[in-house]
C-alpha cells in the first residue's frame, strides 16, 4: 500500500526513458509501422539551442523525451490514434524543430496582431486564449489542432503537461501531465484496445487477508466521510461525491484515503454490478489488486489506472486531478471497452 500511496501522490512525471521502453513494447506488438517511424533522438546542442529560442528551459522529462525520439519521419502515419484521450482526429508526434517551427510561425501571428488570440471562453486557471506563447505544440493533426506542451503553467499546476488545442474557438482541454504520462497512457491504450501480442500476466485468487484488505479499506473510506452515511458496497459513489465536494484538494487525509480507496471502490463496483471478479495479478515478485471479466483473457490492474489508459475524459487544466480521480473516473472507460470487445455476449451490463 506504501507503494501505491507513492504513486498516487506524487506529482513527479515518470521516467521518461521508462515510457519509451513500454511504448516501444507495445508498439512493437499492436503497430510496428508506427515504432519504425519514430526518429533517433536529437542532440543535446539542439535542445539548448530550442530552449534559447523559447525563452524557457524545458521540463528534464521533456529534454530527455526529445534525447530519445526526436518525432516521426516524414510523412509518417499517426501516433495518435482517434480515440486515445478523447482524440477527434490522428496526430502525428512533431521532431524539435518542427515543433519550434510551428511555435515560431504562431508567435509571429500573435506578435503581428493576425492572430485572434482571444477565446469567448477559457478553461479554469488559464488566461482567455487559444493560444500562449508558453504553449509548444508537440504533435498535430495537420487540420489545425496540435498537442502542446504547458511551459507556463497556473498556480499549483505542473510545467510540461499536455493540452489539447483544437479549433479557432475551442477553449484548451488538459490531456497529460507530462510527456512520459502520456506515452504510458498510450502504451496502456494499445493494449486496452487492441491485445495483439501482449502477454498477458499471470493472476490468482485473492487470499482471505488480501480480501480483508479490501473491506478494510473501504470501510475506513465510510468512516472518514461519516458525514455522509453511505451503504456498504456503494463506495463508488461515495469517492464521487467526495471529489464532488473538493475534498481531495481541502487536506492530506483526505487525499490519501481517497488516493488508498478509490481503486477498491471501482473494483468493487465492477465486481458488484458489472459481471467482474476480483483477482490478484504477478506484478515482478508482488501481486496487486485487480478485476476480470470472464469474457476477456486481459485482467485490469487496478493500481495502475492513474496513467489514464482506461480512462477517456477531459480534465481542466488547472493542474493535474486529484491522486486517485483518473482512477474512479476510468469506469465508464472500462464498461464500454470490455463491452464492445465482448460484443454484448455474456457481458454483465
Amino acid at each position: 500500500m506504501d507503494a501505491i500511496l507513492r504513486h498516487a501522490e506524487s506529482r513527479t512525471p515518470p521516467d521518461a526513458a521508462a515510457a519509451w521502453k513500454r511504448l516501444e513494447e507495445a508498439l512493437a506488438a499492436a503497430c510496428p509501422e508506427s515504432l519504425n517511424s519514430l526518429n533517433p533522438g536529437t542532440t543535446r546542442a539542439k535542445v539548448t539551442r530550442a530552449e534559447e529560442a523559447l525563452g524557457v528551459a524545458l521540463p528534464p522529462e521533456v529534454r530527455a523525451s526529445y534525447l530519445i525520439h526526436d518525432g516521426q519521419i516524414e510523412a509518417a502515419d499517426c501516433l495518435f490514434p482517434r480515440g486515445f484521450a478523447a482524440l477527434e482526429s490522428e496526430f502525428v508526434l512533431l521532431s524539435l524543430d518542427k515543433a519550434l517551427g510551428r511555435w515560431r510561425s504562431w508567435k509571429e501571428l500573435v506578435d503581428a496582431g493576425e492572430f485572434d488570440v482571444e477565446n469567448a471562453a477559457s478553461a479554469p486557471g488559464l488566461p482567455p486564449h487559444r493560444w500562449n506563447a508558453g504553449w509548444l505544440p508537440i504533435a498535430s493533426d495537420g487540420r489545425g489542432a496540435s498537442l502542446c506542451l504547458n511551459l507556463d503553467p497556473v498556480e499549483n499546476g505542473s510545467p510540461g503537461q499536455v493540452v489539447r488545442l483544437a479549433g479557432e474557438r475551442a477553449i484548451p482541454a488538459w490531456v497529460a501531465g507530462s510527456i512520459p504520462h502520456l506515452l504510458t497512457r498510450l502504451a496502456g491504450h494499445l493494449g486496452a484496445t487492441m491485445n495483439r501480442g501482449l502477454s498477458v500476466p499471470a493472476t490468482r485468487d485473492p487470499t482471505p487477508s488480501e480480501e480483508a484488505m479490501i473491506v478494510d479499506v473501504l470501510r475506513r473510506l465510510r468512516e472518514h466521510f461519516y458525514a455522509w452515511p453511505t451503504r456498504e458496497g456503494y463506495e463508488h459513489d461515495l469517492v464521487a461525491f467526495a471529489y464532488y465536494e473538493g475534498c481531495a484538494g481541502r487536506d492530506d487525509c483526505c487525499r490519501s484515503i481517497l488516493a488508498q480507496a478509490a481503486p477498491l471502490a471501482l473494483g468493487q463496483e465492477l465486481v458488484a454490478r458489472h459481471g467482474f471478479r476480483w483477482v490478484m495479478i504477478a506484478s515482478g515478485d508482488t501481486w496487486r489488486h485487480g478485476v476480470l471479466h470472464p469474457a476477456s483473457s486481459h485482467p485490469i490492474d487496478l493500481f495502475s489506472l492513474e496513467d489514464g489508459a482506461w480512462n477517456e475524459r477531459e480534465y481542466d487544466l488547472g493542474g493535474s486531478p486529484d491522486p486517485g480521480r483518473m482512477t474512479h473516473d476510468s469506469l465508464d472507460t472500462i464498461v464500454e471497452r470490455v463491452r464492445r470487445a465482448c460484443g454484448d455476449i455474456g457481458f454483465s451490463p
